[in-house]
């Protein structure tokens, strides 16, 4: 069987997306045991964790780190698509010529 036999199927439509006011609404009716919205929900009284400074200077630090080797891993992935890019104009072009030379 190929593929223009097979039949497509058809998908449901997609709902609308809430809107804002139903969203904060969800956050404010969320309950204390709903996980989704706890870390939305104002914080409890009780103990608050705060970390160490050398532990927030280390995770601050890493993380500029990633940042900035993934802005540069994002620069030469670019350069690259564009270098592949003009190689497959150039492949085509060639190939073009060598079909005009041909026939």
């Amino acid at each position: 069987m190929n593929s223009k036999s097979k039949k497509r199927m058809v998908l449901p439509t997609r709902p609308e997306p809430p809107t804002v006011e139903k969203i904060v609404q969800d956050v404010k009716e969320a309950k204390p045991s709903d996980l989704v919205f706890t870390s939305v929900v104002e914080p409890q009284e009780g103990p608050v964790f705060k970390p160490e400074p050398e532990q927030q200077y280390l995770k601050s630090s890493t993380y500029l780190s990633k940042n900035k080797q993934l802005q540069l891993t994002c620069e030469l992935l670019k350069k690259k698509g564009e270098e592949l890019k003009a190689v497959g104009e150039k492949l085509e072009e060639d190939i073009a010529e060598m079909r005009n030379k041909i026939f």
